[in-house]
């Protein structure tokens, strides 16, 4: 799945770097690390902040600072990214981070 989300993330505009400091990039890195999440539970949280709370314990962080960097990767792949490849990937453009989560799981799952 890790790599599954890497590729897909990549083909929609991200350039992921596990050592960045910058929150779109550290969002990028937690997507990845939700998608892993969302394999070993065999399925997807209605409930972000429970998510967000297991990405932060094994990133050291806070779910807060999960939250902010997650939603502002997304917001920068929907405005910037390659919306066919978004599309592709979402079937939509995603109003929330959740829907954005969900989808990009269950179509990462369809892929197997």
């Amino acid at each position: 799945m890790r790599e599954k989300a890497i590729n897909a993330l990549t083909e929609m505009g991200a350039h992921l770097s596990l050592s960045s400091g910058n929150k779109t990039m550290n969002g990028f890195v937690y997507i990845v690390f939700i998608m892993q999440i969302y394999e070993e539970h065999g399925c997807y949280f209605s409930n972000m902040r429970s998510c967000f709370e297991i990405v932060a314990k094994r990133n050291g962080t806070t779910w807060e600072n999960v939250m902010v960097c997650v939603n502002e990767a997304i917001g920068n792949l929907v405005e910037n990214g390659n919306a066919a490849a978004v599309v592709k990937y979402l079937g939509f453009m995603p109003k929330t981070s959740g829907n954005f989560l969900a989808m990009m799981y269950q179509r990462l799952k369809e892929e197997e």
